[in-house]
This record gives structure tokens, C-alpha cells and sequence, in this order.
């Protein structure tokens, strides 16, 4: 089966939570590899057309077909470059749902997220991890200097221009993080009009915030201990909930906030989001003060 609707980002943005909820609707078959980031990823790209459409051979006759990778919103290695032309080649006609948040917030809370992937050896042998365009050292002011990608995926307007190329407008839809936590029924009746599937679908727990990076952390001395020991993942894996839960402690210090930034870092970014900012928020029709900068 082909896929006929995307949410392409940005990271860190509510992606999941959306996504999670749309494939509860009856007309909407999403993924179950949410992010098969066949767009982006080269080696992912070059197998082929019949490998990635495999991932949705248990679609039946729902009338959206669709997928969340937001690495087709990254500026890391030009993905988002590539992500919309390579869609529209495929799938002129598609739906595209472009989750947004504060610029800054999406910058420090993507930052943990690499910081926990790389904990974790998600990162390991990857492009991004093998390229020369991540560097971190773990200083979260450090590592948004050294690394363009993590402030560029932050400028919605010049990635949207980029699928505004190929796609029209009545063809995309921006979802705000801020109205997907406060508002999320009004929400999901925008995106289930604008994908033209029932709205008045009865969602299940659309308030219950999915991968936030304060479920996550990074591992204790313990815990990378025992992640050391043969066979402790497959052995974890299979554990008791309530016994992961009295565990986890032991094994990883959770994220209890955002990282804090340097006055001239800060500085040194809002110039370079300034202006792509102000013009995102006119062409959403959002006032210019929606997202302060610089406070």
C-alpha cells in the first residue's frame, strides 16, 4: 500500500502524540514503524520502493495512509531538501502535517533527546552519528554552537518554503504544540477535516503527552554497569512493569528540566531565527509576539 498523508516534524514538536492518536481513527491506517525515515535516509532511500510500502501491506480499505518521520524536517545533511522532493515525486497528491513549537523550546528539548539517544547507543552507526555534522560534548550552549543542524531544523519558515515548492498550501497543514496540549479536540478535528476523514471521531486520551523527554534519562553509574552485563536488554525487555518501575531509579536520573542557555549563545541564535520566526508566524496568522525569542 502507498502512503498518502506525512507529518514530517519537527522533532520534539508533539509528533508522536498526534500520530498516536490519528491511527486511532477508522479511516487512518498509520504506520507501526512511526518513523520509517525512508525520505531522508540514504541507505534507508536506496532500498527501494517495495521494501518501504511493505511497512503498510496491513492497511485494508482506510482512506488515509499514512507515516511520522520528522527527519523530514531536519536540516541536518539536507533532509528536509530531499524529503520534499523525494515525497512529491512519490506522492504529488499527499497531505503533509507540519508540527511547530517555540524555536528555543524545540532546540533544548531536541538537544536531550540526542543527548539520551547517544546514552542509549540509538545513535551509533547512523548517518548523523557517522557524519561531521554532530558534535557533542554534552555542554548544551557547546553543542548548539558546534552544530548548525540543531538551530536550522528551528527555522520552520525556510522548511516549509521548501515543500511549498512542491506542494500547495491547501495540501499542508501547521499544527502548533501549544493548541495540540490545550486545545487537542479542536485540533483533531482541524487535521481529521483537513486529511477529509470523519471529525467527529471520539479519540481516546487525546491530553496524555506521548515520549516527552522528561519520561526519559540518562543512565546512572549503575546503570551503565548493569547495561554492560550479557543479555541485560533482552532480560530488561521482559521484566514486570511494576518492576521496571521500581528499578528505574536505580538505573537512569530522569530529566528534571530544560537546559539553561548563555546570554551571548542565546543572543547568537534568536538573531539567526528572527527573522525566519516573524515570517512563519505570518503566513500561520499568528501574531508576532506568539513566540517570544528573546525573553
Amino acid at each position: 500500500m502507498q502512503p498518502n498523508f506525512f507529518i514530517i516534524g519537527a522533532p520534539k514538536c508533539g509528533t508522536t502524540s498526534l500520530a498516536d492518536l490519528l491511527a486511532q481513527h477508522d479511516d487512518v491506517f498509520f504506520c507501526p514503524e512511526k518513523e520509517p525515515r525512508f525520505f531522508s535516509h540514504e541507505e534507508t532511500y536506496k532500498r527501494g520502493f517495495g521494501d518501504y510500502e511493505a511497512l503498510f501491506g496491513e492497511a485494508n480499505d482506510e482512506k488515509r495512509i499514512g507515516e511520522g518521520s520528522t527527519t523530514y524536517s531536519e536540516a541536518w545533511l539536507d533532509r528536509y531538501e530531499k524529503s520534499a522532493r523525494r515525497i512529491h515525486d512519490y506522492c504529488p497528491s499527499a497531505r503533509l502535517i507540519y508540527c511547530v513549537r517555540h524555536p528555543l523550546r524545540r532546540i533544548q528539548s531536541n538537544w536531550l533527546d540526542i543527548i539520551w539517544a547517544l546514552d542509549n547507543d540509538l545513535m551509533q552507526g547512523t548517518e548523523l552519528h557517522q557524519s561531521d555534522e554532530l558534535s557533542v560534548s554534552g555542554d548544551f550552549n557547546d553543542d548548539v554552537l558546534a552544530n548548525d543542524g540543531l538551530v536550522q531544523t528551528s527555522n520552520y519558515w525556510r522548511v516549509i518554503q521548501e515543500y511549498r515548492q512542491y506542494f500547495s498550501d491547501e495540501q499542508i497543514q501547521i499544527v502548533f504544540l501549544k493548541d495540540l496540549k490545550s486545545s487537542p479536540d479542536a485540533v483533531l478535528r482541524e487535521c481529521c477535516t483537513f486529511l477529509d476523514v470523519g471529525p467527529g471521531f471520539d479519540f481516546t486520551d487525546p491530553d496524555e503527552a506521548r515520549n516527552t523527554s522528561a519520561s526519559k534519562g540518562l543512565a546512572t553509574t549503575f546503570g551503565r554497569i548493569a547495561r554492560s552485563i550479557p543479555g541485560y536488554r533482552t532480560l530488561a525487555g521482559g521484566a514486570p512493569s511494576f518492576l521496571k518501575a521500581l528499578v528505574r531509579p536505580l538505573i537512569k536520573d530522569s530529566f528534571t528540566g530544560k537546559p539553561d542557555w548563555r546570554p551571548t549563545v542565546k543572543e547568537k541564535v534568536v538573531s539567526r531565527l528572527e527573522g525566519d520566526t516573524n515570517r512563519f508566524l505570518n503566513y500561520t496568522g499568528r501574531p508576532r509576539d506568539y513566540w517570544i525569542l528573546d525573553a
